[in-house]
Formats: C-alpha cells, sequence, structure tokens
C-alpha cells in the first residue's frame, strides 16, 4: 500500500530506494516511504541552512536505523549520481552531522555498518 502510493515519483534515487535492493531487507512498506521522505526532504531542506528533526509516531526500533541508512544512501547518491539526477539535485543532502537518537545504539551500529554504499545507477 504505502509503496503504491509513490507509485508516480519519478525521482531515481526515490525509485531505487522504493524499489531496489539498496537499503536494508529487514525494513517494512513504511520503513521505506517514510526513508524516501526523509531523502526528499532533506534535499528540499537544502535550499537554506536548517536542522531537520524527524518524529515517527508509532515506528519500531528498527524505523530510526532505516531513516538513518536512507538519508546515507540518498546523500550518497545524490553526490555520485551526477548525471542522472536534475542539477538542482546534485549535491549532499545534509552538511555537518547525522545524529541518530536510539535507545538501541548497538543495533544501529551494527546494522549501519553494514551498508554497503557502491554506484548502482542504470
Amino acid at each position: 500500500m504505502w509503496e503504491s502510493a509513490l507509485a508516480s515519483v519519478q525521482h531515481p534515487v526515490a525509485e531505487a530506494l522504493l524499489r531496489k535492493r539498496i537499503l536494508p531487507s529487514w525494513g517494512s512498506g513504511f520503513e521505506k516511504v517514510s526513508a524516501v521522505l526523509t531523502v526528499r526532504s532533506a534535499l528540499q531542506a537544502n535550499a537554506k541552512a536548517q536542522t531537520l528533526f524527524f518524529l515517527v509516531p508509532g515506528a519500531r526500533d528498527s524505523t530510526a536505523r532505516y531513516l538513518t541508512a536512507g538519508l546515507l544512501v540518498g546523500d550518497f547518491a545524490h553526490c555520485q549520481g551526477g548525471s542522472y539526477l536534475p542539477a538542482a539535485e546534485v549535491g549532499h543532502l545534509f552538511k555537518g552531522d547525522l545524529l541518530l537518537v536510539t535507545p538501541a545504539a548497538s543495533p544501529a551500529r551494527e546494522a549501519l555498518e553494514e551498508l554497503k554504499l557502491l554506484p548502482t545507477f542504470p
């Protein structure tokens, strides 16, 4: 249901986050869509310096890890996918630090250490 809600998304990074095996396979449909919305929000927030704070009601323990993984993958893709993206979308999604606040620090660290960032554009 969540994935079909964004079926008309015409952004290569969003498409990849939703439909390719880029993010960890343990994420639910809700987490995949949330990761896309997080990346798109960070991209739109690049217009001015600001702090983004994401609060996800009803999230599971793994949701924060999944959103963080989505932001890391999105940042990498927007830096590496220059010829596949609109010029205004090329570059880092965030400048500075990415802070993950979670009561499950060890599983979060392990999950993010397992994340492999490799160029996979067409």
